[in-house]
């Protein structure tokens, strides 16, 4: 968290935001323990909130008079009891005991190798598509685009910067690292490759303050593109490098409207993968040990154990990180995800064992539909 809490510890992180850090109510709060049991998470609490108080008492002093210099470095010779309490999870909304069903293995890479449809880049772990799977993928970007017609297309910036990393709470060191002048080496700070995600969606809004009268809510905001990860030994459409996402952002004032978003999108979701894909897909709400940092809840939408699509409940614990709210208090937040790449795996297996291809990818086929 040395970017995210810089002026409240110093050091040389890159100041981007001031986060929220008020958490009294949340370490008296019996949920968190809860929360911490469920994710397998061991955390000393009585200890973290003896460190955190600390420096609660100093950054009210010091917030008392901001030009004082001994005021600051007293603050900050406690602010370990802050970067803690950072580091601490979103507290969980729901969980399920139900496991994560065993993935059922993909023949796709080796039958569009021989067919000469997809070429793969060992070095850099990246997959390119020719023919008619491409073609597939445009249509399913297509498909995506439309069936959440009346939310915003916007095209965020595929790099941010460390603390916005460090406001989901997700290991910095699993993104794409570079800077500015190319040398590491150098003091400048760093920015991550980050792709169509979360982190290149919420990045538009860091520091914004909306209006709850004249804004027309709740916001959603929807993005098509690349997403970036981490080198597999496997280097195909599950899991390669570069996968082909699409994304949503969910901004509402309420939890009840947030909540009616969620169950929306999961439909819109699940009928296009049922109705017009032929997927046999399985919903399921994720347990706590699967859950990301952000996450208070997840639903995700599975086909033989392989994840599709994941529906995420994040709440206020990332607006108030990266302070996103109205005039009236900070917002409450969802993203959805759907991995374009791995539903055209699936599609290219049901062909493998000899299923004929679903109406509409045979009619996208025929037609040389593409993503315009």
């Amino acid at each position: 968290m040395s970017n995210l809490a810089v002026k409240f510890t110093g050091g040389s992180g890159f100041h981007v935001v001031d986060p929220n850090v008020d958490f009294r109510d949340l370490l008296s709060d019996e949920s968190v323990k809860k929360s911490l049991e469920e994710r397998n998470i061991s955390v000393d609490l009585e200890k973290l909130k003896k460190e955190y108080d600390a420096f609660w008492q100093r950054y009210e002093t010091w917030r008392q008079n901001k030009d004082d210099s001994t005021l600051k470095k007293a603050m900050r010779e406690v602010s370990p009891g802050l970067v803690e309490v950072l580091k601490l999870p979103n507290t969980i909304h729901k969980t399920s005991a139900e496991m994560k069903p065993m993935l059922k293995s993909s023949k796709h890479s080796q039958y569009l190798a021989q067919q000469g449809l997809m070429r793969i880049e060992k070095e850099t772990s990246t997959i390119h598509l020719v023919g008619y799977p491409a073609l597939i993928l445009n249509n399913l970007s297509k498909q995506l685009l439309d069936a959440f017609s009346d939310t915003m297309l916007i095209s965020p910036s595929y790099f941010v910067r460390a603390a916005v990393l460090e406001g989901l709470n997700v290991d910095v060191d699993k993104f794409l690292e570079f800077t500015d002048s190319g040398d590491k080496s150098t003091n400048k700070p760093a920015i991550y490759v980050v792709g169509n995600s979360l982190a290149a969606l919420v990045s538009a809004f860091i520091k914004t303050q909306f209006s709850a009268e004249n804004n027309s809510w709740p916001l959603q905001l929807q993005a098509i593109g690349p997403a970036y990860h981490h080198k597999s030994n496997s280097i195909d459409l599950i899991r390669a490098r570069q996968r082909m996402k699409h994304t949503v952002l969910i901004l509402a004032k309420s939890e009840d409207e947030m909540d009616g978003l969620i169950n929306s999108a999961a439909a819109r979701l699940a009928a296009i993968m049922q109705e017009d894909l032929d997927l046999d897909i399985k919903g399921r709400t994720v347990t706590g040990t699967e859950l990301h940092n952000y996450e208070s809840q997840a639903i995700v939408i599975e086909e033989r154990g392989l994840e599709l699509a994941r529906i995420c409940r994040i709440g206020q614990y990332v607006p108030k990180r990266l302070n996103i709210c109205t005039d009236e208090g900070y917002v409450h937040m969802a993203y959805v995800v759907t991995d374009l790449s791995r539903v055209l795996a699936r599609i290219i297996d049901f062909l493998v064992d000899g299923k004929d291809p679903p109406k509409i990818i045979r009619k996208a086929i025929k037609e040389g539909v593409g993503l315009t």
